[in-house]
């Protein structure tokens, strides 16, 4: 959901999640794009649950706080590039004959109605063509979007109660993917998994295009005690890590049981769309404000025999003269990948 005008408006990034608000603005410089602006807040379910916005005004007041407290320059524009929850949306590929744009959209809105789980009347619905998928010969690849409007209404209601004007609106996965993959690694596979306060998101990215997204729930008390014995470990190391691995295994095995869900989905997709070659998972990226728990990239590479890494939150430009430390970052993936759309990566 872009500006619909295409126009490259300076804007700043908004992370907008059940348990907080972080804000980026990056700018560009001589040297490359830098980090400018940043900053969070905390918020509560009383403002927002299960990603649907339970109180306009308090979201509104807490978006302006937020933007009072910014750490690096000032926030001076209005203009805002905002997440949507993932898991509120719909994704659907569907093969469609080739034919002209105007012909093709008629289509599809026809075509969505057998996907979409809602009247269409009640949705915003989008689509983009995928080259670079295979399809049957003379045929189309085509993503549909979906998002409710009962849902993404109230977001928009309470950005402009805040004084900002929405620009840009997109599902926190395509932002996330924005952030961590840099250009030259965008036609390979990945599995990038966003370890939130209380949501892990499963994202797979494909030739340049998020294919699959899910999310699951874990409570943040399953995180406490893991985080608790990692740091103590980190200021008197043991052996082999042994207490944060066993203080891990109830978060590990439910993060590896959903991600080896997702992949045996995926392999079955590529293996129906190209021909019945499956397209393997070069590497797992991990990145949120869970995601630095110690020898996590090592379990998980482990468990699910593929190589794991910690995201690199500034593969995309630099942090510039601001303070924040590369563990912190890895929770603005989301608010950086907003505050890089519009520029050429």
């Amino acid at each position: 959901m872009r500006n619909p005008l295409n126009i490259n408006i300076n804007s700043f990034g908004l992370g907008i999640s059940d348990n907080s608000l972080r804000a980026a603005k990056i700018k560009k410089e001589k040297s490359g794009l830098v980090l400018a602006s940043f900053g969070r807040k905390e918020i509560g379910e009383e403002i927002i649950k299960n990603g649907k916005v339970k109180n306009e005004d308090l979201l509104a007041s807490s978006v302006k706080d937020l933007l009072k407290k910014i750490k690096g320059e000032k926030i001076k524009t209005r203009h805002v590039a905002a997440s949507l929850p993932e898991e509120k949306s719909f994704l659907h590929f569907i093969e469609m004959p080739r034919m002209n744009d105007e012909e093709l959209k008629k289509a599809v809105i026809y075509e969505a109605e057998n996907y979409i789980p809602l009247p269409l009347s009640e949705v915003y619905l989008d689509f983009q063509v995928i080259s670079s998928l295979k399809a049957n010969k003379g045929n189309l690849n085509v993503l549909i979007v979906a998002q409710p409007k009962k849902i993404i209404d109230p977001f928009v209601s309470s950005l402009k109660k805040a004084g900002l004007f929405p620009v840009f609106l997109e599902i926190e996965p395509t932002s996330i993917a924005r952030s961590l993959i840099v250009q030259k690694e965008k036609g390979g596979s990945f599995l990038l998994i966003d370890i939130g306060q209380t949501k892990t998101s499963f994202i797979i990215f494909y030739e340049g295009l998020i294919r699959f997204t899910s999310s699951i729930f874990i409570p943040l008390k399953d995180f406490a005690k893991a985080d608790r014995i990692s740091s103590a470990e980190e200021k008197e190391p043991r052996v082999d890590g042994a207490e944060t691995k066993e203080a891990l295994l109830p978060v590990l095995d439910k993060i590896v049981e959903a991600a080896q869900k997702h992949l045996k989905y995926y392999d079955s997709y590529t293996s129906a769309g190209q021909n019945g070659k499956a397209e393997n998972i070069s590497k797992i990226i991990i990145s949120g404000s869970n995601a630095n728990l110690k020898n996590l990239p090592n379990l998980l590479s482990e468990k699910l025999q593929i190589n794991t890494e910690t995201g690199n939150p500034f593969a995309n430009f630099s942090k510039g003269s601001q303070k924040i430390s590369d563990s912190e970052a890895l929770s603005y993936s989301t608010a950086f990948g907003l505050a890089l759309q519009g520029f050429e990566l």
